[in-house]
């Protein structure tokens, strides 16, 4: 199986990291996920307290790993970015 970071880009001031990565039942087609570099630094920073050293380049690219193997099982938990400019003034709780 393949998992690449296809393409780093900057959007609203953010750098996304595009990860491809080939269909796990082999129909020869490749996906894509769009991942915030900060999503991704969040989990890092979980592992290195997890294992209580620095992160390694091997933990890293297993983290990754692990991100597309949940991507593939339709169980990733990341937050996904939310447009909330269309709910600005909305009253989230009324009495």
């Amino acid at each position: 199986m393949t998992i690449k970071i296809s393409q780093l880009s900057t959007s609203t001031g953010e750098i996304l990291l595009t990860l491809s990565f080939d269909n796990p039942k082999g129909s020869g087609t490749m996906q894509t996920y769009t991942l915030r570099k900060d999503q991704l630094y969040n989990i890092l920073a979980q592992v290195g307290t997890l294992l209580g050293r620095p992160v390694t380049l091997t933990d890293a690219q297993q983290s990754v790993v692990g991100i597309v193997n949940q991507i593939r099982a339709g169980t990733l938990l990341l937050p996904i970015n939310f447009d909330f400019a269309p709910y600005l003034g909305v009253e989230l709780e009324t009495s």
